[in-house]
């Protein structure tokens, strides 16, 4: 495929609260160790809009704003791409409890944040954006399925990519294991910008091909919490500069590769 440029990188999971505190995890500096996240308020949203955000949506935003502010574009201009295994976990577990409960109605609120959209609807919210956007949600494929939609707009126009999954409560945890929150963000530009971290090319790689390992410590306990956190080997290797390819995992289809040069 066309090479292409990654302009911007964000970063929001369990223990790394931006892409700047975990370039130091991803290149074996510090130990990587599971805790909370503190989501900032989206201040970027309207008053109301910023009320009824929920955690998983705040993880969403804030993956993404921590990548456009690095690429330099123009948030309004770049098409998106949403991708997420479950959507909200959270929302639909309280929808679930309240339909099988006795209850006649459900809150408004959650109702809206119930739909796989609502991310990038609250994004073109917060960033006045007209430009397309596409959810996507493919189970364990999610992650690939988005990187390779978003590249092939990418050949002609940068785009904003970003794939997360907040931990899903139980019982749904029962059927759906996602037990550490985890989003990531990348700006994909056609042509190299100032900010350009790495040059990259996918394409589908042969069924024999095995997803790329972890070299930084203690991180395969995420990168086993989450499907999201399937990009993890890509992060790392944009972290520690490397020249490689990186291999994510597709269920049962080819799996995608990721020549990666640094710049």
């Amino acid at each position: 495929m066309t090479p292409l440029y990654v302009a911007g990188v964000g970063l929001v999971a369990s223990g790394l609260p931006s892409w700047s505190a975990a370039v130091p995890v991803l290149t074996g500096v510090q130990a990587w160790e599971a805790g909370e996240i503190e989501l900032p308020s989206p201040i970027m949203l309207p008053k109301n809009e910023r009320r009824r955000a929920s955690p998983t949506i705040r993880i969403a935003l804030e993956a993404v704003r921590q990548a456009v502010e690095a690429s330099g574009f123009a948030p309004r201009e770049l098409p998106a791409f949403f991708g997420s295994s479950v959507g909200d976990g959270d929302v639909l577990d309280v929808l679930v409890r309240t339909v099988t409960g006795g209850e006649e109605r459900v809150s408004p609120t959650l109702f809206h944040n119930s739909v796989h959209n609502a991310p990038s609807g609250y994004w073109s919210i917060a960033s006045g954006s007209h430009a397309p956007s596409l959810s996507i949600g493919a189970f364990d494929a999610t992650a690939a399925a988005t990187l390779l939609a978003a590249a092939v707009q990418a050949r002609r126009q940068a785009v904003l990519v970003c794939i997360y999954d907040a931990a899903v409560p139980e019982p749904l945890r029962a059927v759906r294991s996602i037990t550490l929150p985890f989003g990531a963000a990348l700006v994909l530009s056609p042509e190299p910008t100032r900010s350009t971290l790495a040059r990259i090319a996918m394409r589908l790689g042969d069924r024999a091909l095995a997803p790329t390992g972890l070299r930084a410590p203690g991180l395969a306990t995420l990168l086993e919490g989450n499907p999201a956190a399937c990009l993890l080997p890509l992060l790392e290797a944009l972290a520690r500069r490397q020249t490689c390819e990186v291999v994510i995992p597709w269920e049962d289809a080819p799996p995608l590769a990721i020549a990666l040069t640094p710049c």
